[in-house]
């Protein structure tokens, strides 16, 4: 259609709320390890330190604090007791008894006791509720890793792993250690912009990272408003850095200045007007000798283009998490 005078720039923009928060951030950096230049990575609501949100969510759980998220927590839960579990072989705690969800739960022949394979099915979490026991539904999840973390709480530790035992929880700690990426984000290398309500219920905000510890982090404003409200509330707000680097509010006026790009490739000569066309000779006889047009332009062989730089596709991956978030609730 463009004549191969559309050329990708080697950046992207990637951004996500809640689920697609981590996610944005985890693609940001493979995509950045590639080679790719992130021009900025928007993260909203995001629990980057997995045991830190276990360990945040067993206090709620005994303390009977949840509230009415209690059943879509649960369902987050079973999210996370499946990947930290042995669905991976690659995984340091797989198949050595050390998952954090218990062997009964993981029984495939059984689909009211195959957390893997709700997850995996088309059920949305009201269905998949209808599988978790409640209201104890922390009981899928192995004693040894719930005593360890409710140990750490109880004794102030805000790291739960330093308590690990050989051969009970150590194998487990090293892959959540290796799923955890708040050194990471703390320091990124490139731009990040974060989003996060304090009166999240969800997805803690003490768990957010400290904006000030690098000056690749920023905390999302507009206007001087920031993220406020409930983990659902806070979507919509959110949504705005995503939106915004595809503006002029971000960009300024050289998003719709028009910058020719040179290296378009030539039109192929069997399109039309691909090549000048001659005009026929002077016609001869009586009269006056008429005078030939010139002859027709040639497609040109620039294309114009804004100067944005960026990639809309990981706009609409944002876009999904975002209506995923939102239907759920």
């Amino acid at each position: 259609m463009t004549n191969n005078c559309t050329q990708l720039d080697n950046v992207a923009t990637v951004g996500g709320y809640s689920e697609g928060g981590i996610s944005s951030f985890a693609v940001s950096l493979a995509l950045h390890d590639l080679g790719v230049e992130i021009l900025s990575c928007n993260s909203g609501a995001a629990s980057f330190d997995v045991v830190g949100f276990l360990q945040w969510h067993l206090r709620e759980f005994d303390q009977g604090t949840m509230g009415t998220m209690e059943t879509f927590v649960a369902v987050v839960i079973a999210y996370i007791g499946v990947v930290l579990s042995s669905t991976d072989p690659d995984l340091a705690n797989s198949n050595v008894g050390q998952d954090l969800l218990l062997k009964e739960w993981m029984d495939s022949s059984n689909f009211s006791k195959w957390a893997q394979g709700w997850i995996s099915s088309d059920l949305d979490a009201a269905e998949i509720e209808s599988y978790i026991p409640f209201p104890d539904y922390v009981s899928m999840l192995n004693p040894n890793i719930t005593d360890m973390i409710r140990n750490a709480t109880i004794m102030n530790i805000t790291n739960a792993c330093t308590l690990a035992v050989e051969g009970e929880t150590d194998k487990f700690c090293v892959t959540a250690e290796e799923n955890d990426l708040t050194d990471k984000v703390s320091d990124p290398p490139f731009p990040v912009v974060l989003c996060h309500s304090p009166q999240d219920e969800l997805i803690p905000y003490a768990l957010a990272p400290n904006a000030s510890s690098s000056e690749n982090l920023t905390e999302f404003n507009l206007f001087g408003i920031t993220a406020s409200g409930s983990h659902a509330e806070a979507a919509l707000f959110c949504f705005f850095p995503m939106v915004l680097p595809f503006t002029v509010y971000s960009m300024g006026p050289s998003a719709i200045e028009q910058v020719p790009i040179e290296s378009c490739a030539a039109a192929p000569t069997d399109a039309p007007g691909a090549t000048p066309t001659e005009a026929p000779p002077p016609t001869e006889g009586p009269g006056t000798p008429t005078e030939a047009p010139p002859p027709t332009e040639a497609r040109p062989t620039m294309q114009t283009s804004t100067g944005y730089r960026g990639s809309t596709s990981f706009f609409i991956v944002a876009l999904v998490s975002f209506v995923w978030n939102v239907v759920t609730w």
